[in-house]
């Protein structure tokens, strides 16, 4: 993504990527075939869908749409009904309607987005992942740049784990730096500060092993399946924040933790049967003990991060005495990722 863009998943199930693409600029590399025929990119003017491994670009403008196929083929298909437009590579092609389907193509050329897209596709193409790849998938979203801001150990109960090398704070823990981004499609979804800050924070969960914070993906999966948050939630209304603004109540308190291995996610958004089946290993559906156990991080102070009010700072769970008791209310467990407007 450019700087300036705004995207949303609005589709990650089932075998189908739907990227809406609402300003701004989005750049992928399609490793496959399979890949390419389950990823499409919305904008204003229609829907592009790769028809095959290769280097893309789509751009959305005030005034309507631009296609780049550095490598591959792409079929442009109208919200309107009209004829389809094909590419492929080394062409570009730029899309709008005023009184009809317009479509103008023209030799790809350069700009400081289409270089830097290319100089990040070079390097991929000879950076090594002899570590990484034994353990995810590279058709896992940021599996790229673990290999350069961390390394893998092996873990006597949780297998291969990955432990960050760059953190940014003594009191560091999964979920604390970045921010909450609300998707109408996914709901609160975490947007992470640190450059290696994808992949860790939407697959796998979270160990604290060896004095150290771990990410544990789990059995190698050759399609992983995205979420938006792998976290429990704490707190909610009847944490008091013990002030009240124009005699109402303050809007309530959340708290939340990442979740570790062998414990079941379950989302407050739309999902089906087999997503559930893949987000989780379903061994540890089928088990209710699992199911039922109480969550290892939900009354652990460092491994609880919160929001006191709306828009202020994400920071560690607050404790008080000096047996850092936790403050009374923030560890009731909520089933599931507050609303919106909770």
């Amino acid at each position: 993504l450019d700087e300036r863009s705004d995207l949303e998943l609005s589709q990650l199930d089932e075998g189908q990527t739907l990227l809406q693409v609402d300003r701004g600029d989005v750049a992928l590399r399609l490793r496959s075939a399979e890949n390419a025929a389950e990823t499409r990119l919305r904008t204003r003017e229609g829907v592009a869908q790769p028809e095959r491994e290769g280097l893309y670009r789509v751009e959305q403008l005030d005034r309507g749409s631009k296609l780049y196929v550095w490598q591959g083929r792409m079929r442009f298909d109208w919200a309107r009904s009209a004829s389809p437009v094909a590419l492929s590579t080394g062409e570009q092609v730029e899309l709008w309607w005023p009184d009809g389907p317009r479509a103008e193509r023209s030799p790809l050329y350069s700009d400081g987005f289409g270089d830097w897209v290319l100089a990040e596709s070079r390097e991929e193409g000879d950076r090594p992942y002899a570590g990484s790849a034994r353990y995810v998938s590279p058709e896992m979203t940021g599996a790229e740049d673990l290999d350069r801001h961390g390394r893998w150990e092996t873990a006597p109960d949780y297998g291969a784990v990955w432990v960050p090398t760059t953190v940014i704070a003594a009191d560091w823990a999964p979920y604390r730096y970045g921010r909450w981004a609300w998707s109408r499609h996914w709901g609160w979804t975490w947007v992470d500060d640190a450059p290696w800050g994808f992949a860790p924070f939407h697959y796998g969960r979270w160990v604290s092993w060896g004095g150290r914070w771990c990410w544990a993906p789990g059995p190698y999966v050759h399609r992983p399946v995205y979420a938006p948050a792998l976290v429990g939630w704490v707190g909610g209304g009847s944490v008091s924040v013990g002030i009240s603004i124009g005699g109402r109540p303050a809007p309530p308190r959340y708290g939340w933790y990442p979740l570790a291995p062998r414990e079941v996610y379950r989302p407050a958004y739309h999902h089906s049967p087999r997503y559930i089946g893949r987000i989780n290993d379903p061994r540890d559906l089928r088990d209710p003990v699992t199911v039922q156990r109480p969550h290892r991080y939900r009354e652990t102070p460092t491994a609880i991060s919160v929001l006191p009010a709306l828009g202020a700072a994400i920071q560690p769970l607050p404790v008080r005495g000096p047996d850092r008791r936790v403050e009374p209310g923030w560890v009731k467990p909520l089933p599931v990722a507050p609303g919106r407007n909770d």
